[in-house]
This record gives C-alpha cells, structure tokens and sequence, in this order.
C-alpha cells in the first residue's frame, strides 16, 4: 500500500505538469485536472485510512467523479 502512495504522488505530479501544459495548447477537449486531483486525494485517504486505522471498520469512501473531459465552450 505503501507503493499506492507513491504511484499516487507520481501520478499528481504528473497531472500538475500536464495541467501547466495543457493551458499553452488550443484544444477541442478539455480535461478537468481538478477533479482528478480530488479523485487522487480520495484514493490517498482511503489508503492512508487503511493503512492507520482509527476504529475497528473502514469508512464508505466518497464516490469517484471519474469524469474529466469535455467539450471546451467556444465563444
């Protein structure tokens, strides 16, 4: 589990860099990296929760969005 989180982090930082990118290029598409930075977060919770339990049973998790494209507004 240990390794989930650092898949994790390389997987954010990953998703900041193409982020910073991703404002440089005119696309069709547009992918919500915030909402993936909350699906990340969700995810390292539950690991982390897992991993340091408080009480004797997890938690419901929060639902994952899982939606982050869609069609850029065009003016």
């Amino acid at each position: 589990m240990v390794t989930v989180l650092r898949q994790l982090d390389a997987l954010e930082r990953h998703a900041e860099n193409s982020a910073a990118l991703s404002h440089q290029i005119a696309a069709h598409y547009h992918f919500d990296y915030l909402l993936l930075r909350e699906d990340i977060q969700r995810i390292r919770t539950v690991v982390q929760d897992y991993l340091t339990p408080q009480r004797g049973q997890l938690r419901d998790p929060a639902a994952m969005l899982g939606e982050y494209t869609g069609e850029v507004d065009t003016p």
